[in-house]
């Protein structure tokens, strides 16, 4: 569900970014048109996210959930000493991207350990 409603947001800003940049903010904010791009692709990712992160705290998985927001702290601030260096704006939104993936992709690791993954696309009585 979430990605249905926020995919389509994403496309839209992705592929107009140059207009949205220069109608609302006028042209001398064209060169941040790229940092949007790039960071308009965490809102899918922040959004599941945010759901799996609400089912480890339901299945008491805190730790484990405290744990994976520091390692992906850590990943970002490595990523961005790394690539705000060389890439500037667009580094940091990459760092940003890449870091909140693989959060992602740590509460889906831990919610299927403890056998607790979400069934996309099923109802709650097609699961049981």
């Amino acid at each position: 569900m979430m990605l249905g409603a926020t995919l389509p947001l994403v496309i839209v800003i992705t592929l107009f970014a140059n207009r949205l940049i220069a109608v609302l903010f006028g042209p001398p904010y064209l060169a941040a048109a790229p940092t949007l791009q790039i960071l308009t692709w965490t809102l899918p990712v922040v959004g599941v996210q945010s759901l799996l992160g609400s089912q480890l705290v339901a299945v008491n998985e805190q730790h484990a959930l405290a744990r994976a927001r520091l390692s992906g702290l850590t990943l970002f601030v490595l990523l961005s000493f790394l690539l705000v260096w060389r890439f500037s704006f667009p580094g940091a939104a990459f760092a940003v991207l890449i870091s909140d993936t693989a959060l992602l992709v740590c509460y889906l690791t831990i919610l299927l350990r403890v056998k607790a993954a979400p069934t996309f696309g099923t109802t709650a009585s097609q699961a049981a």
